[in-house]
């Protein structure tokens, strides 16, 4: 999810559809939970984003919680015109060994925040040894003196 607020001008609100949109003090914030466009019908200046990444999924078996996504804001001048919003999702957890799922960029227009990576996992001992996973690497642990 993330929202679009636009700047009232002197001559009022820039009229713009897309998202949810609800009005805040001098702003229209247009908040998108998911894909879809900010059509800007009349007028033109300055849009304030803030674009989140999804998230990365949780690990396996005592893993770690996956890594936020990239937050984004600032503002960007912007007229009559279509601009895409892709919401990324997040990222799937894991219920077997391995790295979990990153999740996906999140999009406004030129703007990308990118998915968090995945949570790691532990895997359990086997032969003396305890296989770890995080992230998208793999370490081989052994164990001395059990």
């Amino acid at each position: 999810m993330f929202s679009i607020g636009i700047l009232s001008g002197s001559s009022g609100f820039i009229a713009a559809t897309g998202g949810s949109i609800a009005t805040d003090g001098d702003y229209k914030v247009h908040t998108f939970t998911s894909s879809g466009t900010l059509q800007i019908t009349t007028g033109s200046g300055d849009v304030e984003y803030l674009v989140v990444g999804g998230g990365g999924g949780g690990g396996y078996n005592i893993g770690g919680g996956g890594g936020a996504g990239r937050v984004r804001s600032g503002t960007l001048s912007r007229s009559v015109g279509s601009y895409t919003v892709t919401i990324g999702a997040g990222g799937a957890g894991i219920i077997t060994a391995g790295p979990a799922n990153a999740g996906s960029s999140s999009v406004f227009d030129t703007i990308t925040s990118e998915g968090g990576a995945g949570g790691g996992s532990r895997y359990w001992r086997r032969f003396g040894r305890w296989r770890l996973w995080h992230g998208k690497q793999y370490h081989l642990f052994r164990i001395i003196g059990i």
